[in-house]
């Protein structure tokens, strides 16, 4: 039981000193977490690990403890394992597998996944272009009181490529995508 309790402790303080930016602590406490198996000591460590904040700079260390961490399904790994795809982090750029990992985030209501997902739309960046699900994503993003998908969605409003059929059409996926996210 101590031992147990002990590895808890380690997994709290990682999140804990992260958060306080004392990333020197958090490097070696959540590098232990993450040995143990902890995901949020995973996430944390990826994330220091991928960023070189408070020990070595490791890339592929790094991204697969997010990996670890997306597959028990922690939202910001899984968001963040899709920018590693998207960006070619420690991985071969892979947009269909970026898309995959943003839109498992989507699902546990990460918010700027939501706003990736919405951009690689936009964009048609290894997807085919598509205005009403760039404004779905944008809106149920924003329906989570985002101040950034607020300012997306009131920049979208103002592109001529929006017509209100566009609007239309992504206010009815926004609100599919609110019932398959209950």
């Amino acid at each position: 039981m101590f031992s147990a309790q002990c590895f808890a402790q380690n997994d709290t303080q990682c999140k804990t000193l992260y958060k306080t930016e004392n990333y020197q602590s958090a490097y070696r406490v959540c590098a232990l977490a993450a040995q143990q198996g902890y995901v949020v000591g995973r996430y944390y460590a990826g994330v220091m690990m991928v960023q070189g904040l408070g020990g070595p700079k490791n890339e592929i260390q790094g991204v697969a403890y997010l990996e670890m961490a997306a597959e028990k399904g922690f939202s910001d790994a899984q968001r963040d394992l899709g920018t590693a795809y998207h960006l070619g982090i420690a991985r071969k750029v892979n947009l269909d597998k970026a898309m995959y990992w943003y839109k498992e985030a989507v699902r546990n209501k990460n918010v700027p996944a939501m706003l990736y997902v919405a951009s690689l739309y936009h964009a048609g960046e290894g997807v085919e272009k598509d205005f009403p699900q760039s404004y779905a994503y944008t809106a149920l993003a924003a329906s989570y009181g985002s101040d950034q998908a607020i300012e997306a969605l009131k920049a979208l409003e103002g592109m001529a490529e929006f017509t209100p059929e566009v609007k239309e059409k992504g206010r009815k996926l926004k609100h599919q995508l609110i019932r398959e996210l209950q």
